[in-house]
C-alpha cells in the first residue's frame, strides 16, 4: 500500500502575490536573485512567496505546521523566516485516495 503525505506542490518568488477565491494570482514571477542598486542606502524589497501545498485525504483536517526560509548563498544565515499552520478540511465529495490543493501566499518586506 502507498503512503501519501503532505508534500509542496510549487514554490514561487514574484514581485506579487495573491490568494483570492481559491486562486493563486501571480505578477512578475519566476526571478530567483535579488539584487538591488547599490548607490541606495538600505532599499527596501518588497516581493511575495506562493505556495501550493498538496494534501492527501488522509492528512485532511489536521494541522500541518509551514516553514518558509530566505537563507543567503551560503545557507549560513536566515535572513527571513514564516511560520504558518494550515488545515485543510475535507469536502465531502473528495473521495478516498485523492487529494486537495491548498494555495498560500506570504508578502514579504525587508531590507537589503
Amino acid at each position: 500500500m502507498a503512503v501519501f503525505t503532505t508534500t509542496i506542490d510549487y514554490l514561487i518568488l514574484a514581485n506579487h502575490v495573491e490568494v483570492a477565491n481559491g486562486l493563486l494570482f501571480i505578477s512578475g514571477a519566476g526571478w530567483s536573485e535579488l539584487t538591488r542598486p547599490s548607490n541606495q542606502p538600505n532599499p527596501i524589497s518588497n516581493f511575495g512567496v506562493g505556495i501550493s501545498v498538496c494534501v492527501p485525504w488522509g492528512e485532511t483536517n489536521q494541522p500541518h505546521d509551514l516553514t518558509i526560509r530566505l537563507v543567503n548563498e551560503d545557507e549560513t544565515i536566515v535572513l527571513i523566516s514564516v511560520e504558518a499552520q494550515l488545515n485543510m478540511g475535507r469536502p465531502a465529495t473528495l473521495s478516498a485516495g485523492l487529494f486537495i490543493t491548498a494555495h498560500r501566499q506570504s508578502l514579504i518586506h525587508m531590507f537589503v
